[in-house]
């Protein structure tokens, strides 16, 4: 399964998704793309959307469909932690102070 084929699923079933980074770290630069996406759906069994992407990445044991696509749940207060760095120019500023 390619990157470029669940996000294809994603978007044939309404799954809203953006690029992420899997965690910023302003002491260091280093935080490549690995093809990392969000996904706008909730840690929720009994959701629709939720078993779609449960059932299309996961075998019915649980067991990974394929070992180079993997999903983790993010708790939204661990999300928020760096919700700075999301504001306009944030990444510019920061740059200018190195």
């Amino acid at each position: 399964m390619k990157g470029t084929e669940v996000i294809k699923c994603f978007d044939e079933h309404g799954i809203a998704w953006q690029i992420c980074c899997h965690f910023a770290n302003e002491l260091i630069i280093c935080c490549p793309h690995l093809g990392q996406v969000y996904i706008d759906v909730p840690f929720d069994e009994s959701d629709p959307q939720y078993q779609l992407v449960r059932d299309y990445i996961e075998n019915p044991d649980e067991t990974l469909r394929d070992e180079n696509v993997r999903w983790y749940y993010l708790p939204l207060e661990v999300a928020m932690k760096n919700a700075h760095h999301d504001e306009p120019g944030f990444w510019d500023k920061w740059a200018e102070d190195l």
